[in-house]
């Protein structure tokens, strides 16, 4: 069943500029100008012109040029206390914000280990790798970077063990050494 077309006008000067992306992508105009418009109404829907979106997109670049991360917000609290960097709460603060951050992209999204994908892929732009992999009822993520020592490694491994488990996973392995970490898991419900 096809779905009724409706000619638009476009200039010609933007039909060129998408020409010229079309074929470095290798794929087709109307491909192109129907998914740029899908992600244009998903964007309005959120409560976003593409403009604020581009804007944004141009503000998290340049934190990665100049080598910022994010931080969950109870992590950053702890670092400032001196308590905290003192003892070992600080990974437990890494493993609790995680949780929150799994129940919502649980909560949030209709596939959220392609989603904690694409946020490690994002907001850690200081991995070298996130790959997730089904493999039967077990799940394997691994996180790689090659700037990150064991301290970082670490943290970050903390951070996404809470991830999993607020997605409703049971965390069977955890292998993590300086710049690699390696989870396994399964759900909580099989």
């Amino acid at each position: 069943m096809t779905k009724e077309k409706k000619l638009v006008y476009v200039s010609k000067d933007i039909i060129d500029e998408i020409t010229r992306i079309t074929r470095r992508k290798g794929t087709f105009i109307s491909k192109f100008v129907e998914e740029s418009l899908n992600q244009a109404i998903k964007l309005e829907d959120m409560g976003y012109s593409i403009e604020e979106a581009a804007e944004s997109f141009e503000v998290i670049r340049a934190l990665r040029v100049l080598g910022g991360v994010f931080t969950p917000q109870e992590v950053l609290e702890c670092l400032a206390r001196e308590t905290c960097r003192a003892n070992e709460s600080l990974l437990e603060k890494w493993y609790e914000a995680g949780i929150l951050y799994g129940k919502y992209l649980k909560e949030k999204f209709h596939d959220p280990l392609l989603k904690l994908r694409k946020f490690l892929e994002i907001v850690r732009w200081d991995l070298n790798e996130v790959n997730v992999k089904h493999d039967k009822n077990l799940i394997k993520l691994v996180c790689v970077s090659v700037t990150h020592n064991h301290e970082l490694t670490e943290a970050l491994a903390r951070f996404v063990e809470g991830v999993v488990t607020g997605l409703g996973y049971h965390v069977q392995k955890k292998e993590v050494m300086k710049s690699l970490i390696l989870l396994e898991f399964n759900s909580m419900y099989t």
